[in-house]
């Protein structure tokens, strides 16, 4: 694997960190997701110090990578956050932290040239199948008029000449983001498809039958029957229920073809119910191996 730092004293802090990488690896192979998540922010206590030494003339390349190390760490402990959420039935807050997850992911695979598909592309290819899981397809976005958009490293107007920065490029160790100061004016608020942030959802209950996979997956993670650093994806498909198995449905009980509806207004006229059907699938290669999680470098 190609270096993802540069500095040799970010790397040597790095592979300091062996014996917290391995705790963090070895708690959630025992299904200790609270340990883990303790490991990574010990680790992230440690990079912080070393940060708030530096001096502000610092070379930015250093700055860039102490950035890096610390959103390396963030997926570590967002992801082993997630899985203590599934572990407790927080359904809703999973998805958030999983966002969360993605979008560090997404800053990594942005800013740096190394070839870590090995290592980030676990993580990648298990969340992005996990996303499939949850029941949200439609996501509230607003339309709106604003004024100023401050920048988050000079304070400068960002849509105006006086600011050199721009918007989601790095710049000694902090990314520039625009702040909007004021909203002038509400125009529209719609539910899209495709949203900037994922996480402006409508909310369900923990108890929601649209939580049925997350819910199966949870009972398999709780009971310790399915280890997250050796499963790679979920496969989809249908499977055909016989009308002589459902005769005992209630009309006014939930559907058997999982869709939340009572059964009277949903398949009791129907022959054949199909119902949604998943498989969670172990990978060929043993998941993502504590080796991957030390050699970054």
């Amino acid at each position: 694997m190609n270096n993802i730092f540069l500095n040799e004293k970010i790397k040597s802090l790095w592979t300091a960190q062996e014996k917290e990488i391995k705790e963090y690896y070895n708690a959630i192979e025992v299904f200790d997701f609270e340990n883990a998540i303790n490991a990574g922010n010990r680790c992230l206590e440690k990079i912080n110090i070393i940060k708030s030494g530096f001096k502000s003339n610092e070379k930015e390349s250093v700055l860039n990578d102490c950035y890096f190390f610390k959103t390396i760490l963030c997926i570590l402990t967002e992801y082993a956050s997630y899985w203590e959420h599934i572990n407790q039935n927080a359904y809703s807050k999973s998805w958030d932290i999983l966002q969360n997850t993605q979008d560090y992911l997404r800053i990594i695979n942005k800013f740096t040239k190394a070839n870590s598909a090995k290592f980030f592309g676990f993580f990648e290819n298990q969340l992005t199948y996990l996303e499939k899981i949850y029941p949200y397809n439609l996501f509230s976005s607003i339309e709106a008029v604003y004024g100023k958009v401050e920048c988050s490293i000079c304070g400068k107007n960002m849509d105006s000449f006086e600011c050199p920065h721009i918007r989601g490029e790095l710049y000694y160790g902090k990314v520039a983001i625009g702040i909007v100061k004021e909203i002038k004016h509400l125009c529209a608020v719609a539910l899209v498809p495709d949203p900037c942030d994922k996480r402006c959802v409508i909310k369900y209950p923990e108890s929601s039958p649209a939580f049925g996979t997350v819910r199966y997956l949870s009972m398999l993670v709780t009971e310790k029957k399915l280890n997250p650093l050796r499963f790679s994806h979920v496969e989809f498909s249908k499977i055909v229920i016989p009308k002589h198995k459902i005769n005992n449905t209630g009309r006014n009980e939930l559907c058997p073809c999982g869709s939340g509806k009572k059964y009277k207004r949903c398949c009791l006229g129907k022959e054949l119910i199909q119902k949604d059907h998943v498989d969670i699938i172990y990978s060929r290669n043993n998941g993502i191996l504590s080796d991957n999680l030390l050699h970054l470098t």
